[in-house]
């Protein structure tokens, strides 16, 4: 039976480490690095108009996230989140990042139907009130939509949230998660009694990447995790079959109507921690979160190899 098995690669800004020490103190200025800011919104509109509104405001402790070249983007996508001091408008954190949503609109269907796709976006916790601005491009690299709103890290109503770990297993630990690159392996469509299933597959995927360079001679660079993400039925949902599965992260095939397409829509639960709370062990009941989102990257990985998948707001594969 098919099952995916998402790969999270938590890129880190390596880079940092090579930054002056007065340079990246100046960049931490302004932001809290004991909380981690998550944001969801909702995209919605049709090909050539778009609308973004701000569904909910959360807190987790800590970040993860990159800590030097803030006010830079990693990476290009067709959409960007600036986070501002409100005061002074210095950039304080910037990230680049493309979405289900904006592939959407390249459809067929949206030349003749409105619809809304939830996001969710981490960005460290400004110190004082900061302006928080998302934007969106078009395929073509146009301007889309925008939408800025004000964060008050005193807002009594951003959600206070803790929880704890899923089951998980270290595949490789080459040392402490600030130092390397985060490998999260998140199951999909596996029960709880289905773990060492899971774990087997896991390894077989991490296995097949390391075979591959630059990955296999920079091995020690990395961590890999298996996060055994309980299902409360075993396989994946296939839509053309009549096959709905309650999984873990919600998947189906048949994104967009292609068989082969698949995705889960369902981003907020996915990255909630009370669904999704990815923490690796560090010392005496003291858990690390691995959720170190300075840019998402989602694979897809089974046996016998794995596939790349564009940064996304929403996990997507190509089976």
């Amino acid at each position: 039976m098919f099952r995916p098995i998402y790969i999270i690669y938590c890129i880190l800004s390596l880079c940092c480490a090579a930054l002056p020490l007065g340079k990246l103190m100046a960049q931490e200025a302004g932001l809290d690095f004991s909380k981690t800011l998550r944001v969801a919104y909702a995209f919605s509109g049709k090909a050539g108009a778009a609308d973004i509104a701000l569904a909910e405001l959360a807190q987790t402790e800590g970040w993860y996230g990159r800590r030097g070249n803030l006010d830079k983007l990693p990476l290009n996508g067709n959409g960007r989140l600036t986070l501002a001091d409100k005061a002074t408008g210095r950039v304080l954190y910037r990230t680049s990042f493309s979405t289900l949503f904006q592939e959407w609109l390249g459809t067929e269907e949206a030349t003749r139907v409105s619809r809304s796709f939830e996001n969710v976006f981490l960005v460290p916790m400004p110190q004082r009130t900061a302006t928080l601005t998302v934007e969106l491009d078009a395929l073509q690299g146009k301007s889309l939509a925008s939408f800025a709103h004000d964060i008050d890290p005193q807002d009594i109503l951003i959600k206070k949230t803790k929880h704890p770990a899923p089951p998980h297993r270290y595949l490789l630990k080459s040392g402490q998660p600030e130092e390397k690159i985060d490998v999260a392996i998140v199951a999909e469509g596996y029960t709880a009694a289905e773990s060492e299933q899971f774990y087997a597959a896991a390894q077989t995927a991490v296995d097949a990447m390391l075979a591959h360079e630059p990955f296999g001679k920079l091995k020690d660079r990395f961590n890999f995790v298996a996060v055994a993400l309980p299902s409360a039925e075993s396989g994946v949902s296939v839509p053309k079959e009549g096959a709905w599965k309650q999984t873990a992260l919600g998947s189906h095939f048949s994104t967009f109507y292609s068989d082969r397409y698949l995705t889960t829509p369902n981003v907020p639960d996915a990255r909630k921690p009370r669904r999704y709370s990815l923490r690796a062990h560090r010392g005496a009941g003291q858990y690390e979160d691995l959720r170190r989102r300075g840019h998402l990257q989602f694979l897809h990985a089974h046996h016998g190899g794995a596939r790349g998948i564009p940064p996304s707001g929403g996990a997507r594969v190509r089976a």
